[in-house]
């Protein structure tokens, strides 16, 4: 090819992005999903890594908190400092990448705190639209696997557009999608949330690229899939030319190794050392099929996706230093991981039980406080940017066994919070009382 050629593709590439960037779309891929109307342009669509290995963790605080560390310098310590660094599946994309020496992949983080079952459905209505993804896995703590309770009471109604597509898409799943249905129209949420919307109007009033590609209402699905491509086409034509991924990767890299660095100053602060919530009741460390059941029709439609997808399923424990030895093997394993192994067996799913199998320490959990007095706690499983980094790489060193991701581990690793240089911490276990 000339080099006139070259230019005038340039040029011609320049003026599509600026054309495309005269629409009102995002410009940009982002990070991680803080919006629900952003979903559609969260870096697992971005056209520039679709060859890239996708390996999804879908759930709720279980997995998907963005806590760096608590605010043991400010005014109100009982603040916690949250940025998107402290993902977990920004930091195993990040130890993959700088530890591991695989850039072939990556790690994306779905869903929010606080998010349910039915929510978890929207979600993975979005992201089996991505490319190439390897993996899913999937994390809740026993009890949030209810449906229908939802903060935000519109779930109900999107959830319920995506289940109604799958009934065509996933035949096989059909069973347990018309089960599921049965229950969400005859939920109290449900039927109290088309109240609020003009009879048979409600899907026309929410804003439509909150839907899957493919999924919205029909009044809406045509302009909107028109806008998707366009966007995709401005995006991979600017950034292929600007540098601006190479340039953003570099910056949110940095950032979180000084958010890492900030968390190390206060690692081992006696401040840092608080109680531990234990779990306890029967209730918490055991699943009930008969209370469970929308539940376990959920494990059941993700099975049949995943395998029909190709996607290995994956149902994840990560370290809980809220649940005694005693309990975990008499109590938790076999009703709830065991349990959990039986329903997804059949599709290819696998748990990755690291409930007990960790490296980490109190610090390593970020705390929380209850108001009216004020006293202060840790639950046990959210941890904080250090604790991210030793269950990161934990899930990839397990992943690895399994075949699921590749890594070449490094010869030599010389940041303060490699395995090496992280501080060894013995402290006995408080328990929380509260009273």
């Amino acid at each position: 090819m000339t080099l006139v050629k070259q230019i005038g593709l340039m040029v011609m590439g320049f003026g599509m992005a600026f054309v495309f960037s005269l629409t009102p779309i995002d410009l940009e891929f982002v990070k991680t999903v803080r919006d629900r109307t952003q979903v559609r342009t969260y870096e697992l669509f971005d056209p520039i890594d679709r060859s890239k290995e996708k390996h999804v963790l879908l759930g709720n605080c279980f997995t998907v908190n963005n806590v760096a560390y608590t605010d043991l310098w400010g005014k109100k310590p009982d603040i916690v400092y949250r940025h998107g660094t402290a993902f977990l599946g920004q930091v195993m994309s990040y130890l993959l990448n700088s530890e591991y020496g695989n850039d072939s992949a990556k790690f994306y983080d779905m869903g929010a705190p606080d998010t349910l079952v039915t929510e978890h459905i929207f979600q993975l209505g979005h992201l089996i639209k991505a490319s190439n993804i390897t993996t899913l896995i999937y994390t809740n703590i026993n009890w949030a696997l209810y449906s229908f309770r939802e903060k935000k009471p519109e779930s109900t109604l999107q959830a319920s557009v995506v289940l109604e597509h799958w009934k065509d898409e996933f035949p096989e799943a059909r069973p347990y999608i018309e089960n599921y249905l049965k229950s969400l129209y005859e939920s109290k949420q449900y039927k109290k949330t088309v109240k609020k919307f003009p009879e048979g109007n409600f899907l026309d009033q929410m804003e439509p690229k909150i839907f899957p590609a493919g999924y919205s209402p029909s009044s809406t699905s045509g302009t909107n899939d028109v806008f998707n491509k366009f966007s995709t086409l401005k995006n991979y034509t600017i950034r292929s030319y600007s540098h601006i991924k190479r340039a953003n990767d570099k910056r949110w890299n940095q950032q979180l190794e000084t958010n890492a660095l900030k968390a190390l100053a206060l690692y081992q602060s006696p401040a840092n050392d608080k109680p531990m919530m234990m779990w306890k009741s029967h209730s918490k460390l055991t699943i009930d099929p008969k209370k469970r059941k929308e539940f376990i029709w959920f494990l059941h439609i993700m099975g049949e996706i995943c395998k029909a997808r190709g996607i290995k399923l994956i149902y994840y424990y990560p370290p809980m230093m809220g649940i005694e030895r005693e309990n975990y093997e008499k109590v938790f394993r076999p009703n709830t991981v065991n349990f959990i192994q039986d329903v997804i067996a059949p599709y290819g799913g696998i748990t990755i039980d690291h409930a007990f199998k960790h490296n980490q320490n109190p610090y390593d959990m970020y705390w929380k406080t209850r108001k009216n007095p004020p006293v202060y706690f840790k639950r046990g499983f959210e941890t904080n940017i250090i604790g991210n980094f030793k269950r990161g790489r934990a899930l990839i060193e397990e992943m690895a066994e399994l075949d699921l991701v590749q890594i070449n581990p490094k010869k030599q690793n010389d940041k303060p919070w490699s395995v090496a240089a992280l501080p060894k911490v013995e402290t006995e276990i408080e328990e929380f009382h509260s009273h």
